[in-house]
């Protein structure tokens, strides 16, 4: 405070002895000290009255300010704090996939196997049931086919059978005729 004083005070007479040789030219410069004491009292009760009256209100508004920086400060602190540790969570994370990256592969590798061998074994469990399913259904056929072949053995024996009966009691049945023909023929005479 003392400083902005002395400062107003050198540039106060600065400016008194310029306005002088403006005016008055070429005379001897006499500084006009009361004027100046005058202006500088002025000055002093000014500056104390905006002290007195503004005072509290700057002081408040410093602290609400200083609060506030402080505050704003924690904040960013405790951002800091934690996108730190997020950094450090990700680089964990990174790091672990990196090192499980291998164990990973050779593990989906295995399960793949496991896979592939357990479909294989599937597919051969239901060829061989196909296999059997298709040697029953061609076993049912052939003994279908056994039995049509043999109702049509049976048939045609006994449609032959019948027509050979025929033939013979046919033929039985002449002779016979022909016998009694002949042995009432034989009776007759």
């Amino acid at each position: 405070m003392k400083n902005i004083f002395a400062l107003i005070i050198l540039f106060g007479a600065a400016t008194a002895m310029a306005n002088g040789a403006e005016h008055g030219g070429g005379e001897e410069i006499a500084i006009p000290l009361a004027k100046i004491g005058i202006q500088a009292l002025n000055l002093g009760i000014l500056l104390v009255a905006m002290i007195y009256f503004v005072r509290k209100s700057i002081i408040e508004f410093f602290s609400n300010r200083q609060t506030a920086f402080n505050e704003q400060s924690l904040k960013t602190a405790a951002a800091l704090k934690n996108a730190e540790a997020e950094l450090k969570e990700i680089k964990d994370k990174l790091l672990l996939l990196e090192t499980s990256e291998a164990k990973t592969l050779q593990k989906a590798q295995a399960e793949a196997d496991i896979s592939k061998n357990k479909m294989i074994d599937e597919a051969r469990s239901q060829a061989e049931k196909m296999k059997a399913d298709v040697a029953l259904i061609i076993g049912a056929e052939v003994y279908k086919a056994k039995n049509e072949i043999r109702n049509q053995i049976i048939e045609k024996s006994i449609s032959s059978a019948k027509e050979s009966v025929r033939a013979a009691s046919q033929t039985i049945t002449e002779k016979s005729e022909k016998g009694f023909i002949s042995d009432l023929g034989q009776v007759k005479a």
